[in-house]
This record gives C-alpha cells, sequence and structure tokens, in this order.
C-alpha cells in the first residue's frame, strides 16, 4: 500500500485555466454512453454538473482574462501543449512548489528552470539538471530539443517576463478563488464523495494499476489533488522526490464502469478506433519487442515527442500500453506493450461469431 496526502481544496486558478482551454471535445464521453453500460440519459444526468460548473467558470473566466493580455495570449495552446499541458498552468505550479530562491536563482527563475526538467524538454535521459542563467543560454538549449519553434518563442517569451507573468498570476488567483467558489457548490457533492474514497487504503493502487496501468516506485511522497474540470483524466508530476498526481473526480467510476462493460459493441469499437492507425500500429510493434522512452519511439518514427505523445495518449486510454516510472531516473517514464488487452480484444472479436441476431 502507497502513502500518500490529499489536497482537500481545489485550485480554482488551475480549474478556470482548463475549463478555459478545454477542447471541443471535451464532453465527447457523453456519445460514449455504451460504454460505460449507461443510457444516454442516464449519461447526460451523470456529466451535466461537470459540464455546468465548466460553462459557468469559463464564462467568467473569459471576462476577466481580459485584463491579463499577456497570460492571454499564454492560455492560446499550440499543438504541443494541447497534448503536454499548457506552459502558463506548469509554470504556475512550480511557482507554488517554490518558497524561496537558492543563490542568484529567484523564484521565477527556479519555476522555469524546473519547467526545463521534464520530459518534453529534455533531449537524453539523464539525472543532470538543466539550468538557464540567462535568455541565450535558454536559446542554445532549445535549439538542441525537438520542439517546434512556436513552442520555443512561447518558451523564450515565458521567461524573459517571468517576473510580471508571475506577479499577474497571483492576481488572477485571487479573482478566480471568487469566481470559483460561486460554481462550486454544482459539484460540492462529487467533489466530497471522491475525498471520502480518496482516503481509503487501497485508492492510489487502484489509480495507478486500474485506471493508466501504471507502475511506480515505492518509497516516495504521493500527493493526490482531486481535478474538477479534468474529471476523466490522471495528470502526474515528479517533483522533488514527490509524485503529484491530478485525479480526475470521475476517474476512478468510469475506468470501473469501463471494466464491467469491456466486452460490449461500443467498448469494442473504441478498442479497433485506437489501433486503426498505422503510426500507433507501428508504436504496438516496437513496443511488443521492447520498453521504450517517448524519445526513443519518436527517433525511430521521425516524429517530434508531442506527436508520439498523442498517439501513446491513445493507446494509453484504451490500455494497450503499461507506463512504468523508471526506478532509477525518476523523471522519466517508459511504456510497454499491455498483452493482456491484446489476449481481451482477440476474445471480443471472436465473440462475435456467437452472436446470432
Amino acid at each position: 500500500m502507497l502513502e500518500k496526502d490529499i489536497i482537500t481544496k481545489p485550485d480554482y486558478l488551475e480549474e478556470a485555466i482548463n475549463c478555459y482551454t478545454a477542447k471541443e471535445n471535451k464532453f465527447e464521453i457523453l456519445s460514449n454512453y455504451e460504454k460505460f453500460g449507461m443510457t444516454q440519459e442516464e449519461m447526460l444526468e451523470y456529466i451535466q454538473p461537470i459540464q455546468d460548473f465548466c460553462n459557468q467558470v469559463k464564462e467568467q473566466f473569459s471576462v476577466v482574462i481580459e485584463e491579463f493580455p499577456k497570460l492571454k495570449a499564454l492560455l492560446k495552446l499550440t499543438d504541443t501543449e494541447i497534448e503536454e499541458g499548457s506552459i502558463l498552468l506548469l509554470y504556475y505550479r512550480n511557482l507554488l512548489r517554490i518558497d524561496e530562491g537558492i543563490g542568484e536563482f529567484t523564484v521565477e527563475d527556479l519555476a522555469f528552470v524546473n519547467m526545463l526538467n521534464k520530459d518534453q524538454y529534455s533531449e537524453t535521459i539523464s539525472d543532470e539538471k538543466v539550468y538557464v542563467k540567462d535568455v541565450t543560454e535558454l536559446i542554445l538549449f532549445l535549439d538542441s530539443q525537438s520542439l517546434d519553434d512556436t513552442y520555443k518563442m512561447r518558451l523564450i517569451n515565458l521567461y524573459m517576463d517571468r517576473k510580471v507573468i508571475k506577479n499577474q498570476l497571483m492576481k488572477l488567483k485571487r479573482i478566480a478563488e471568487d469566481l470559483g467558489q460561486k460554481s462550486y457548490p454544482i459539484v460540492k457533492h462529487i467533489v466530497e464523495a471522491e475525498l471520502v474514497r480518496m482516503r481509503e487504503p487501497d485508492y492510489l493502487d487502484e489509480v495507478l494499476k486500474e485506471s493508466i496501468l501504471i507502475h511506480i516506485e515505492s518509497g516516495k511522497k504521493f500527493i493526490l489533488i482531486p481535478s474538477i474540470s479534468q474529471y476523466n483524466a490522471l495528470g502526474m508530476e515528479y517533483v522533488d522526490d514527490t509524485y503529484y498526481f491530478h485525479v480526475g473526480i470521475y476517474l476512478v467510476e468510469l475506468v470501473k464502469r469501463s471494466n464491467q462493460n469491456r466486452f460490449n459493441d461500443a467498448q469494442l469499437v473504441a478498442d479497433l478506433k485506437a489501433i486503426s492507425d498505422t503510426t500507433r500500429l507501428k508504436m504496438l510493434h516496437m513496443l511488443s519487442m521492447k520498453r521504450m522512452y517517448i524519445q526513443e519511439m519518436a527517433e525511430n518514427l521521425k516524429l517530434t515527442p508531442a506527436t508520439v505523445s498523442h498517439h501513446i495518449n491513445i493507446l494509453l486510454s484504451e490500455g494497450y500500453v503499461l507506463l512504468t516510472v523508471d526506478a532509477s531516473k525518476s523523471k522519466k517514464v517508459y511504456y510497454e506493450l499491455n498483452q493482456e488487452k491484446l489476449e481481451g480484444l482477440s476474445k471480443s472479436i471472436l465473440n462475435l461469431t456467437n452472436k446470432y441476431y
């Protein structure tokens, strides 16, 4: 059993940013009701509180953000950020975790350089931390990375304006707190029910093993953060020997519902759709030979890490691959084929021969 701490209060700025930048298909789950053993009406009722919360917060936040043009510009996400996450949100999270500067590095500096030690910025698998002391060093570092130019420019702009952006984020945080609290009663009962579940001894094991089939080393600190806007997702960060899991408040229940109905036609369609792409099929072939990192797959497929990440997330969502955190280099994760999933898919296809209409 893994030990964990739980954050019980929503971060309303993070929720507002997620609602504001949400993709158009955020609620595509409404059309997949059969996959979860629900009727269309049941699914609509089930998701309605989250929809109402997100719509209210987004509407109010869209007005407020006009007062912060620098932040608004950074919330127009690039393709890389759509897959990997908003750089502004990542910067904000790091700011909250840093209490003071170290030597010549200020809080703003440290929040930024912590971003550069995430997978998507680091070409090589190394324990050495990346530090930049000025914009010239940052440009030289980014020149060596497989990132699109637009994304690199956004990182440079964030670095150059980091002090101003930090001050504006903290001001916006206070405003978002008021906005979020007004909408929170819509989902309060759902969040509180999930917080009760989070305190159960086996909750973290259940999330890791059933939700995204992740294997992770013990002996580390784990912090669970319930997410309203990312209701069906799991986000993971590793910072200073601590794992931060942003757990969607419907995640565990949806996974259980999906597993209970995994042999129905809707699930079979979703499974087949996930592998109906030549790139993803190539990835499965590669992973059947050995476990691999995102960078390795990108190099073999001659694709950007962001593109590979997009495809791997689709395979993860349907359980085709397993995710494991490297015990020796904990900021890195590698992927391997989930043989049981393929065997289950084979059984589902064979079951078609036993159906009569």
